[in-house]
């Protein structure tokens, strides 16, 4: 079995957590600033008023019995009591708050451009970053670690080693070639990502074949998007990605998307980890 550590996985799978945790605010916020919270705070919401319900409250939990005791004497009040008086206590309130309330809906919108354009993006930046560190970490330890895989790179090697790759390296020479072999291969694309990672495993990238080269390409487009153009659609995004929305506007990202890529890179690096961590050495 190769020599290869899990500590470059564990890392992928900690950055993929928190580009799940942002997949996961963008649904709370939608749902806070569309519905009011019925699918986040509701389910909250629901489970106390069936603890309530189970400690003898009757139907409805507390709120029920709240609504069921005091709500009739609280009618009652309000509909004997001076209604032009209340008006007026109300407008002043009103007029007391008009700045919190304008900065309120300056929140609420600050908070719904974050929710439409910049999380679902941040999600595929924070997981396409987090895969390019892992494969650029576990290939170095897969070579330094592995004479035999070490052999594969000899060529890249000879032509990429310079004495940077060695002091960068502490000075261990194995690791200084893996850095020197990975030098020859460009992650930002495809083929050359795959003939990368199936020379350091010895055989195929099953989640690199047919449309995985094109779903690979397309991600990395929306995170370079987000990096040169703050997420603004230009003309040579939409011709990598094919996306039909127009020039010059933020990319409208839907969460089936991000979720299909994050689930896209986590299958890659399960795959990839899986078969360093069962190679057998070759001579």
């Amino acid at each position: 079995m190769a020599k290869i550590s899990r500590g470059s996985y564990r890392t992928f799978q900690d950055n993929l957590l928190v580009a799940q945790g942002f997949l996961k605010i963008q649904f709370y916020l939608r749902d806070l600033l569309t519905t009011g919270g019925k699918a986040s705070v509701g389910v909250l919401q629901s489970l106390s008023t069936e603890l309530m319900e189970a400690a003898g409250f009757g139907p409805g939990g507390l709120e029920g019995f709240i609504r069921e005791k005091v709500g009739p004497e609280v009618e009652a009040r309000l509909n004997a009591a001076d209604q032009k008086l209340i008006q007026r206590r109300i407008d002043t309130w009103l007029k007391r708050n008009q700045g919190r309330f304008e900065e309120m809906v300056r929140t609420v919108k600050a908070v719904s451009l974050a929710y439409e354009r910049g999380l679902p993006l941040q999600a595929i930046v924070v997981t396409t970053s987090a895969f390019e560190a892992y494969v650029q970490d576990t290939v170095i330890e897969a070579i330094a670690s592995n004479s035999y895989i070490e052999r594969r790179f000899n060529v890249e090697a000879e032509k990429n080693l310079f004495y940077d790759d060695v002091k960068s390296s502490e000075f261990d020479a194995h690791r200084a070639v893996g850095r020197a072999a990975l030098r020859a291969y460009d992650l930002s694309d495809a083929p050359r990502l795959k003939t990368l990672l199936e020379k350091c495993l010895g055989g195929k990238v099953r989640a690199l074949e047919g449309e995985g080269a094109t779903t690979y390409r397309r991600l990395l487009a929306y995170r370079n998007l987000a990096a040169h153009k703050a997420g603004i659609v230009d003309q040579r995004f939409k011709m990598a990605t094919g996306y039909s929305g127009p020039v010059g506007k933020p990319v409208i990202l839907h969460r089936e998307f991000v979720e299909g890529g994050l689930r896209f890179f986590a299958g890659l690096v399960d795959e990839i980890q899986d078969k360093l961590e069962n190679q057998r050495a070759t001579k």
